[in-house]
């Protein structure tokens, strides 16, 4: 660990400044101002105590030397010591003025990192002025050292007459002023009430009178500063009477530190947090609701309170792809609230959806796509509603306002409309569900409890399930995003245990409602595509699940074959069978995928070396929620959903599912389809 006599390695910058100025006044005036200088460990241990010419019964080597700075801090009167410490050791410097009885002084500690960066001590100098002789009633200008050491003081130091003139500042104190050192103390001399309005003035003049009438300093207020050119700062000032050497009050002094970054840091973390609420507000009342109208209301209603905007629509694409339907509108003319039909193609509201990517246009009047709807519209926000990689619509906000739409409103929006695309796709999801209940109880009206059990958990997970999720992975990015600079290894450990176990839940409810989407399903869209293709990527999407396990993961793709498929449902039943396959082989084994040419057919297979499946149990392996109930398998998670997912998607492919497997030796899985001979129709992969 450093000492203050270590310093050979350490940045040179700020910590060299400090110590410099220490040496240089240690050397030349210690009779004119006398200095104590000590240095503390980074645990806050002094391990350096010089007291110099400084006379103190309280604070002498052999009491001070080896013990906390909180115990000194606290007997000297220093308030907030812990947090001046702690800011020290983030690498920045700190100087305040101190008063001890009717002694006065100034001190300053600086970082002293290691060649590494790492702050492993800190040094300081404490410099009494309590008797420095006063060439000027309330200043010590003329004293040079003492000038030495306020300038590399990095906030503001200040003296001032006892009506308010500045008779001393240092560098610092100017730059938060806005005017040159030399003009704020050369010809006219400056009052503190130039650079503030009335109301903080009056503040100042009571803190003032209160300080002299008690002779108690003010440690840290708050106020403004305005400077000639107009711009604020927020500070925060200490006040200590200034005596002359009689004794007599003759001024004030202290430090004025620039707070600004901090203010503008923390009204962004009350917006946020102000943001955050509001948005756990939008989720409890979208869960609340399955209601298509209704979900699109509080969504809508939601982000225009978000943003600001003072109009905006969600529309939703239908059968027409070339159509948007306005589902909740505000603020059109004509048409606020009111079911609306648009083209779909075309303004901002069409570049959104075509590119599925948010639009900000900060100014419509420079974006060659805006078509005016709206009078005296300046900015526009178009975020897509994308939910399962499936476009739904898109939500559209407008204001007059140019600068409304800032980055955090606009990224706040974005995981709002996150959350109302998903409540819309449950909600019609749930609308479809209801829809085939009806159907279904005129025509199988003799439905066992247990069929009639299956269906309402269909409908279950597709809300209850998945709008959870959506609200868990939402606050975990944000957490995560807020946090990271803030976390240690061991933190972010417990961020992605979360993230992994709500991605279990995510792929079990998905298995459910692929399965209720194509059983929705009657007549698949078809179109030619590269089975190559297609096996290649569901065995690159399994390599880091196969790695993990050790699996050897050998793949066998013959010549390039194509079918008419839905490109969609089709990559499910492959990445089923090659997941099942890792998931039931134990560390070490093999799974090997294959697609060849059968005749005029092609064949997917996919084999592995795990634990087989019993006899008994084969008859009802593809039966919906059947697993196989044995302690080898007890561990492996699993809805019982996967097969019975394969074997729809291949019936609806006119394809044939074929399987065998042998109790502790493994089992092929495989499907073949009819092959399109003739590349007449344009490819899709």
């Amino acid at each position: 660990m450093e000492t203050a006599g270590d310093h050979s390695q350490r940045d040179p910058a700020q910590p060299g400044r400090a110590a410099s100025v220490v040496q240089a006044t240690a050397a030349d005036s210690l009779h004119h101002l006398p200095v104590v200088t000590f240095a503390l460990d980074r645990h806050g241990i002094v391990t350096l105590y010089d007291q110099g010419s400084v006379a103190s019964a309280s604070f002498t080597e052999s009491s001070v030397q080896g013990r906390h700075f909180s115990e000194i801090a606290s007997k000297a009167g220093i308030a907030n010591a812990e947090a001046l410490f702690d800011q020290v050791l983030r690498g920045s410097p700190v100087a305040l003025s101190v008063d001890f009885g009717r002694r006065q002084f100034i001190m300053r500690a600086v970082p002293m990192p290691d060649a590494h960066g790492v702050v492993q001590s800190l040094l300081g100098v404490v410099i009494e002025i309590t008797h420095i002789p006063i060439q000027r009633e309330g200043s010590i200008a003329t004293q040079e050292p003492f000038r030495a050491i306020i300038d590399s003081i990095e906030d503001g130091y200040y003296e001032v007459d006892l009506a308010g003139r500045f008779t001393l500042i240092n560098q610092a104190m100017a730059d938060i002023l806005g005017l040159p050192h030399s003009a704020l103390l050369q010809g006219e001399v400056f009052s503190f009430e130039r650079f503030a309005d009335e109301q903080q003035a009056q503040q100042a003049r009571q803190l003032y009178r209160r300080v002299l009438r008690t002779g108690q300093p003010v440690r840290a207020a708050d106020g403004q500063v305005i400077r000639p050119d107009g711009t604020e700062r927020s500070i925060e000032v200490s006040i200590s009477l200034l005596r002359a050497a009689d004794g007599r009050p003759c001024g004030y002094r202290g430090i004025v530190r620039d707070v600004t970054g901090r203010r503008v840091v923390e009204a962004a973390l009350a917006e946020r947090i102000r943001l955050l609420s509001l948005l756990q507000g939008v989720d409890d009342e979208l869960n609340l609701t399955l209601d298509l109208d209704q979900v699109a209301l509080v969504g809508l209603s939601s982000a225009m309170r978000l943003s600001g905007a003072e109009a905006g629509f969600i529309g939703l694409l239908e059968d027409d792809p070339d159509v948007l339907r306005v589902l909740r509108a505000v603020g059109l003319p004509e048409h606020s609230d009111t079911r609306r039909i648009l083209p779909a193609a075309t303004g901002v509201v069409g570049r959104a959806m075509r590119l599925r990517q948010p639009q900000v246009v900060i100014d419509v009047a420079s974006d060659p796509d805006y078509v005016p709807d709206i009078p005296g519209t300046r900015a526009e926000i178009a975020i897509p509603l994308i939910t399962h990689d499936r476009l739904l619509g898109v939500l559209n906000l407008e204001t007059t306002q140019p600068d409304q739409f800032s980055p955090t409103v606009v990224e706040f929006v974005q995981i709002l409309s996150t959350r109302t695309a998903a409540a819309i796709e449950n909600a019609r999801l749930y609308a479809l569900s209801q829809r085939q209940l009806e159907q279904m109880r005129d025509v199988y009206s003799q439905l066992s409890a247990l069929e009639q059990l299956k269906t309402d958990m269909i409908r279950i997970a597709s809300h209850d399930l998945r709008s959870p999720l959506g609200i868990i992975f939402g606050y975990l990015d944000i957490l995560s995003f807020d946090l990271d600079a803030a976390l240690n290894d061991e933190q972010r450990s417990y961020f992605e245990a979360m993230r992994r176990a709500a991605v279990r839940i995510q792929r079990m409810s998905t298995e459910i409602l692929s399965l209720e989407r194509v059983n929705a399903l009657r007549n698949l869209p078809r179109t030619r595509v590269n089975l190559n293709e297609l096996a290649t990527q569901a065995i690159i999407d399994h390599h880091d699940a196969a790695r993990q396990k050790h699996i050897n993961l050998i793949t066998d793709i013959g010549e390039p074959m194509h079918v008419l498929a839905d490109a969609a449902s089709l990559p499910e039943a492959m990445t089923n069978l090659i997941g099942n396959a890792i998931k039931y082989t134990p560390e070490g084994g093999f799974v090997t995928v294959t697609l060849r040419r059968a005749g005029d057919r092609a064949e997917f297979e996919v084999a592995d070396t795990g634990m087989g499946i019993r006899e008994d149990d084969q008859k009802r392996l593809f039966e919906p929620f059947y697993r196989v109930k044995s302690e080898e398998s007890a561990h492996i998670d699993g809805t019982g959903l996967g097969l019975y997912l394969v074997r729809r998607i291949v019936e609806l492919h006119n394809g044939t599912l074929h399987f065998a497997s042998e109790f502790g030796k493994g089992s092929q899985f495989g499907f073949t389809m009819p092959l399109v001979l003739q590349p007449e129709a344009p490819e899709h992969a």
